[in-house]
């Protein structure tokens, strides 16, 4: 198991490189809104809900999917269906439709966030920007914000991936505040 991780991490880095190394040229093409590393995308044929697969590939979003002939119509350059890079012939792709819009949601007047260091690695409830959190087999990081889930309407925290899931991590992993190198 810890040498499957290991070798999706390598790939992962692989094409993480891949994409730093070929994302400008692609982001110039009109209507492609981010490049970037996934599980490719599939459709639950039972519940018609999206699920990741296990396959890594390299994702591009896009405003609309179009034909080929509507893309040669508005002279527009196609992505490819796979890539080529360093010694790789065949690294997949996959095309996503997807929609970026703004989403305000107004809330009450916040509490103030934390001033002191003492205070940043105290326990709090509610969580608030600038406290202590972590994955629970991580060290400490900071809670940037809080967010709300769009279909729920469910507050949630934000902060960095090596901070709430961190190389060995998996969803539905416990995170802490504080984070386990601030709690007393």
């Amino acid at each position: 198991m810890a040498r499957r991780r290991r070798k999706d991490r390598d790939r992962e880095e692989f094409l993480c490189q891949a994409v730093r190394d070929r994302a400008s040229k692609y982001l110039n093409i009109p209507g492609v809104t981010s490049v970037g590393v996934g599980r490719r995308v599939v459709r639950n044929e039972k519940t018609g809900e999206e699920e990741e697969a296990d396959e890594l590939c390299i994702q591009f979003t896009v405003e609309k999917k179009m034909s080929l002939d509507e893309l040669a119509t508005e002279q527009i350059t196609a992505l490819p269906e796979s890539m080529a890079y360093e010694g790789d012939d065949d690294i997949p792709i996959q095309v996503l439709q997807r929609t970026y819009g703004v989403n305000v949601k107004i809330v009450s007047e916040p509490e103030a966030a934390p001033e002191s260091r003492e205070q940043r690695r105290s326990r709090v409830d509610p969580v608030l920007p600038g406290v202590s959190v972590s994955h629970e087999d991580g060290t400490a990081g900071t809670v940037g914000a809080i967010v709300f889930d769009k279909q729920s309407g469910e507050p949630m925290v934000l902060s960095n991936w090596h901070v709430l899931h961190g190389p060995s991590g998996t969803i539905g992993d416990n995170i802490v505040q504080p984070g386990p190198f601030d709690d007393p």
